[in-house]
């Protein structure tokens, strides 16, 4: 249901969510909408804050952290967790 592409430094965490079935071939060529994406938590055990970027409407959402997880926003085709450790 969900791919994570991350990058760890030693201050800062960012891992890129995207949804397995949204994709360039299937909206452009088999003309079907993102699958939107709801309830879905990223495990985060060592960040102190997070804030997520929603790239597809261009906005930055702060976010809270929860028993060590993110949670994660509705989301279509993708999202940005920006994790300060």
């Amino acid at each position: 249901m969900l791919r994570v592409y991350g990058l760890r430094g030693r201050t800062r965490s960012i891992a890129w969510c995207r949804g397995k079935t949204s994709d360039w071939a299937s909206e452009q060529e088999a003309g079907r909408h993102a699958q939107v994406l709801a309830d879905l938590r990223l495990l985060s055990k060592t960040a102190r804050a997070v804030r997520r970027c929603l790239p597809w409407k261009d906005r930055f959402v702060e976010a809270e952290i929860s028993d060590g997880h993110v949670n994660l926003p509705r989301f279509a085709r993708s999202i940005v967790v920006d994790q300060e450790h």
